[in-house]
């Protein structure tokens, strides 16, 4: 019998497996003769730098010198010399994040951030195999990394305002804190302190300007702001790579609020009273010495609300959401009632607001106080003395008419303007009242907004004496006038009431007369009683 066949397969198998064995793959299995590394990068290059960041690029090598595809990369930096020598490399610090390897070849690209507390920085890598054979040490790149930002803005300073707008003055930073040119300006403005935390949310300003070089005087403008309101403004600065300087110092202003429109009128002798008006049946000559100005509207919501939060950044005024008062001279008085129905501005967060559609309509809720306070306001924007004591409410110590800035009218000069200069019985002539000539007899049946109907008188240009809301006047009550000859009269030296003139959108016809009076306390306020300035020349 034959002798078995199996041992020598056995044998042949054994014989196979030992020579596979020794077979070394260049694509990763790492036989025991594989000592060729991956060729040294001769191409590190750093192709870009940004705020604490350098991107690097070079070409793969191989798995065995420049074939095949490495397993690892060791990347390493150093912040004193170029990385040179095996010493320079074992005190170089390691990246994180190197990529995988790519087939040899291919560009590599790596983004090494996060550098800090240095300009230039110093790379080199080296590329392992599977085994790991090192590969020696690349070229030496340097990154000259721009870490040192725009000194911060200490002079931020509002130079001026107007209605809608505010002038900036600063000196400019440099590229790298104080010295060189930096790149671009971030400007924000808020109601509101501006911080660290907050500068995210509130409003950039559009068209900032391109930085001067460091030391020059910058100016901007910052537009499209509401009147009367205090803003606040803060900046910072970015160099090319956009490091970013902290905060700036906080500067604060408050936009001017418009002044009325005005309509001179000459001095004058007129006949005040008619024989017929409610309070003006007294006919007496009266000789007014002082030209004056008069409002051509009455004062509207948004004039008096753009007043009132100028007044109100000042601190002129205390505001709840249910009056407002006056903060000056100790008076207190309250000056609008915020939280009758009918009055059409609001107070919300240090904001007053009118309601919509009503912004050209005529203020109301406006206590006579109010009134002489808003008159007080232009003056003390306009650099003027103010015409009001706040406590005593006498107008230039009892001189209306020598008093240089704005105030309320005096009852003489209501009527001469509104009968100017033929002694008509209404503002437009002697014509009877109709729905085409004024607001009254709850014909529309709330106010209109001012100048909806025509001129009356005309030849002033005036609009409104007659109807839509009754208007405050400077002097104390009396309904006697007598009939004595008159020079710029003041009317009584004190009394409970003020006058108010021209009637209202609720009133009847009879109302609308030119020597028409009527009063109201002074601390009183009501939804179809408003007025207009005037100022002597």
């Amino acid at each position: 019998m034959s002798a078995p066949r199996f041992p020598v397969i056995r044998t042949l198998a054994i014989v196979l497996t030992v020579f596979l064995s020794g077979c070394g793959d260049d694509n990763g299995e790492a036989g025991p003769g594989d000592t060729t590394p991956p060729a040294a990068v001769t191409d590190l290059f750093v192709a870009a730098t940004g705020s604490s960041s350098a991107t690097l690029t070079w070409t793969a090598p191989g798995d065995d010198g420049t074939t095949g595809t490495a397993s690892e990369y060791d990347l390493r930096y150093s912040d004193s010399s170029d990385i040179t020598s095996e010493s320079d490399w074992a005190s170089a610090t390691q990246v994180s994040g190197e990529p995988v390897p790519r087939a040899a070849g291919m560009p590599e690209t790596l983004a090494v951030a996060v550098l800090t507390g240095k300009k230039v920085f110093h790379f080199a890598l080296k590329a392992a195999d599977e085994v790991p054979n090192w590969s020696g040490l690349s070229n030496p790149a340097s990154a000259d990394v721009d870490v040192t930002p725009p000194a911060a803005v200490q002079d931020l300073a509002v130079t001026a305002t107007t209605e809608s707008s505010i002038t900036l003055g600063w000196t400019s930073p440099g590229d790298d804190a104080s010295t060189g040119t930096a790149s671009q300006y971030d400007i924000r403005y808020s109601m509101s302190t501006i911080t660290e935390t907050n500068w995210n949310t509130v409003t950039q300003a559009s068209g900032e300007p391109v930085p001067q070089p460091a030391g020059s005087t910058e100016e901007f403008v910052v537009t499209g702001l509401l009147a009367g309101t205090p803003y606040y403004v803060a900046l910072k600065t970015a160099d090319e790579v956009l490091n970013w300087s902290g905060l700036s110092t906080q500067a604060t202003g408050i936009t001017a609020f418009p002044l009325p429109d005005m309509v001179p009128v000459p001095a004058g002798t007129f006949t005040m009273g008619d024989g017929a008006a409610y309070c003006g049946i007294d006919v007496h000559e009266v000789t007014l010495t002082h030209a004056f100005t008069i409002g051509q509207y009455e004062v509207t919501n948004q004039e008096y609300r753009d007043a009132l939060q100028w007044a109100y950044g000042h601190g002129h005024v205390a505001a709840t959401s249910a009056s407002v008062e006056t903060n000056l001279d100790g008076g207190g008085e309250e000056l609008v009632d915020l939280d009758a129905s009918d009055c059409e501005i609001s107070f919300s967060n240090g904001i007053f607001t009118v309601d919509p559609g009503k912004e050209d309509h005529p203020v109301l809720e406006v206590s006579w106080y109010g009134a002489a306070a808003y008159c007080d306001w232009l003056n003390l924007q306009e650099g003027l003395p103010r015409a009001y004591n706040h406590f005593t409410w006498v107008c230039n110590g009892g001189d209306p008419y020598g008093a240089p800035g704005y105030r309320l009218p005096t009852d003489a000069e209501w009527e001469y303007a509104a009968q100017y200069n033929d002694g008509r019985t209404y503002p437009w002539g002697d014509e009877s009242p109709h729905s085409g000539r004024a607001n009254y007899d709850n014909n529309v049946g709330s106010t209109a907004p001012v100048g909806s109907y025509p001129s009356a008188p005309a030849s002033l240009g005036l609009y409104d004496m007659a109807g839509n809301v009754w208007e405050w006047c400077n002097d104390s009550h009396t309904c006697s006038l007598g009939t004595d000859p008159q020079t710029d009269p003041t009317g009584p030296g004190s009394g409970s009431y003020r006058v108010g003139r021209g009637g209202s959108y609720l009133n009847d016809a009879s109302t609308l007369r030119r020597a028409g009076r009527s009063y109201s306390e002074p601390w009183n306020s009501q939804g179809h009683l408003g007025f207009r300035c005037a100022r002597s020349q």
